[in-house]
């Protein structure tokens, strides 16, 4: 059964490399006009062919990893329901993220609306200056987390 195997292997490789072999000398200097591929000099030629016969044989050739023998249907499925349970619970945790950012939100609007009610008839050029400092930290902030969020996209 092994040695099956290797032969299959080994054949499949020989072709490969053969189809590899006709690909580079057919096709990429072929494409090339007569009086083009003529000034190129045949060292050059000849490496240009082994350098894009090397890149055509990489993959065309398949790499056996040894996990792939012994992995069963049963591997499988645990491998899709911890990643099902792993995109659960990103999920989860955006939507915790959210409801975060609502709350934080939320409480400096009122503590906004709370130094509005007691600056407002107190000191009326104090409550611009720190309504302008914040406006701009909220800004910077908002600023931010839209870059943020267009990168993560």
């Amino acid at each position: 059964m092994q040695n099956n195997d290797n032969e299959e292997i080994s054949s499949e490789s020989s072709s490969s490399h053969e189809i590899s072999k006709d690909l580079a000398n057919n096709d990429l200097l072929d494409s090339l006009p007569e009086d083009m591929r003529n000034q190129i000099p045949e060292a050059v030629q000849r490496q240009i062919s082994r350098q894009f016969s090397i890149s055509v044989s990489s993959m065309a050739m398949r790499k056996e990893l040894p996990f792939e023998k012994i992995m069963t249907s049963e591997h499988l499925s645990t491998l899709i329901q911890n990643a099902d349970k792993d995109s659960e619970r990103e999920l989860e945790n955006q939507k915790l993220n959210k409801k975060y950012l609502f709350w934080i939100f939320m409480s400096m609007l009122v503590f906004i609306v709370i130094l509005i009610l007691i600056l407002v008839d107190k000191n009326p050029n104090l409550l611009m200056n720190i309504i302008s400092y914040a406006g701009t930290a909220i800004l910077g902030i908002a600023g931010g987390y839209g870059l943020k969020v267009k990168l993560d996209e």
